[in-house]
């Protein structure tokens, strides 16, 4: 591995990091917090439409950090997982829908 390989690698992994940590959270404060008056389809509704709106905000952050560096390889995985590591409201939504049967 070369030394310039790392570097690049880790500014990547921190653009990527950083990308999904802020749009995570700005979605995740947007969509609001758990609503139990609400029933399982309209909560179930709103988590596809936040899954839909992260896929399209890591698809487009993968294009972007992908011309800014140069580096053409996916990020996705990594950028998933952070997206949805720090969405505690949809966590909680998610949690809801599956563990509490009508």
């Amino acid at each position: 591995m070369q030394p310039n390989s790392a570097i690049s690698a880790g500014f990547i992994s921190a653009l990527c990091f950083l990308y999904s940590f802020i749009m995570s959270q700005i979605l995740d404060r947007l969509a609001g917090p758990l609503d139990p008056s609400k029933t399982r389809a309209r909560l179930f509704a709103e988590a596809m439409v936040q899954i839909a709106i992260a896929g399209a905000l890591i698809y487009v952050s993968g294009y972007l950090i992908d011309n800014i560096t140069g580096e053409k390889g996916t990020k996705i995985p990594v950028m998933v997982f952070i997206f949805f590591f720090f969405q505690k409201n949809f966590q909680k939504k998610v949690n809801y829908i599956i563990n509490h049967t009508p």
